[in-house]
């Protein structure tokens, strides 16, 4: 949402005497990449929340791990559950076969399909699931549909949760571009108890050390980098 916008939604409401609240997180820029000056110019109170109300303390902290973000320990979600896992896959048979596992591992834990979404980092066109029409044998939806597994991006599920949260076409040798790493923060924030994140392994097996380098970490594996975002490969 562009200043412009604000600024309009500000001065209709005022108009009206009302009250015009805007909730919004600066790490989850996804849609415009430039941050909003408005809401610090203008915003006349602001209230910032002092606990995570939506995600487990294990995803809490490997989120902001991805994006270098220090959170308070007070902020932390004192209700604990999975460790995030990572899993790699070089083509789309092994994307698929990611997703499958997904989703079949979620029903095994009760977590119900409209329960769990299938998120890209991408447009759906450029994704590496375009054109799937089932997932473990169950028909698959662009929109949230009964009896269906829900494929849809981060851009369009910002602002929902699920329970269950699978982060797709992940590039590895994109991850040292900041607005990769905030795509990944916003789509696993979605998630209130399980996340899993497919990273297409696009770069050789001894590029892991520039790749962590650069990123500020130490290391020269995937389990390297697992570790630095407080993660498990599965």
């Amino acid at each position: 949402m562009t200043d412009t916008m604000l600024e309009t939604l500000w001065l209709l409401t005022d108009e009206r005497e009302g009250a015009f609240y805007v909730f919004y997180d600066r790490n989850q820029r996804v849609i415009r990449r430039e941050k909003t000056d408005w809401i610090d110019a203008n915003a006349e109170c602001r209230v910032v929340l002092s606990r995570d109300v939506r995600n487990t303390a294990e995803i809490a902290s490997s989120m902001a791990s991805v994006i270098g973000l220090k959170r308070r320990k007070q902020y932390i979600n004192e209700v604990h559950g999975f460790r995030p896992c990572m899993s790699l896959y070089r083509d789309p048979a092994g994307l698929h076969r990611i997703c499958d596992n997904f989703v079949k591992e979620m029903l095994e834990n009760h977590v119900k399909l409209e329960e769990m979404v299938i998120l890209s980092i991408h447009s759906l066109p450029h994704s590496g699931l375009a054109g799937v029409g089932k997932i473990y044998g169950i028909p698959v939806s662009v929109e949230p549909e009964a009896g269906k597994v829900w494929i849809t991006n981060v851009y369009r599920f910002k602002g929902l949760e699920a329970k269950a949260v699978l982060l797709v076409d992940v590039e590895m040798s994109a991850l040292t571009h900041p607005f990769t790493r905030r795509l990944i923060y916003t789509g696993g924030s979605r998630a209130a108890a399980y996340l899993k994140l497919a990273l297409k392994e696009d770069i050789p097996k001894n590029g892991y050390g520039a790749l962590l380098s650069q990123m500020g970490a130490e290391g020269k594996s995937a389990r390297d980098l697992t570790a630095f975002w407080g993660m498990e490969i599965k």
